[in-house]
């Protein structure tokens, strides 16, 4: 999962903004052709309370493991490699391919990764 510059959707009826682009090959046949699976997210913060009881501190107690954001997918489909695109990716760095996956998916949807 990748952060995007926000993008409006709109999802059941509602205007939402999509930040973040996620990306999974569902297929790659190994010489010429490689089928994605994206989905568009919002991701947003879990809202944080603080309260103050004005009781004396006691022992400190272990500190919990901050709460995952929340995210929703608000779209979602396939996209197939082929022809020049899969030979340069294919071609890519090890160690950049993923990378230059979502650059290329990114550029398919007319997203901007941020």
């Amino acid at each position: 999962m990748v952060p995007i510059q926000p993008v409006q959707v709109w999802f059941n009826g509602v205007e939402m903004e999509a930040n973040r682009l996620n990306l999974y090959v569902i297929n790659d046949n190994l010489k010429d052709s490689a089928t994605f699976y994206y989905s568009l997210l919002v991701e947003t913060p879990v809202p944080t309370t603080t309260t103050t009881t004005g009781e004396t501190p006691g022992p400190i107690p272990p500190t919990p493991a901050p709460p995952a954001n929340i995210i929703q997918q608000v779209a979602q489909g396939n996209l197939v490699m082929n022809g020049q695109d899969y030979i340069d990716w294919d071609s890519s760095d090890p160690g950049t391919i993923n990378e230059a996956a979502f650059v290329w998916a990114a550029g398919k949807l007319n997203l901007t990764l941020a």
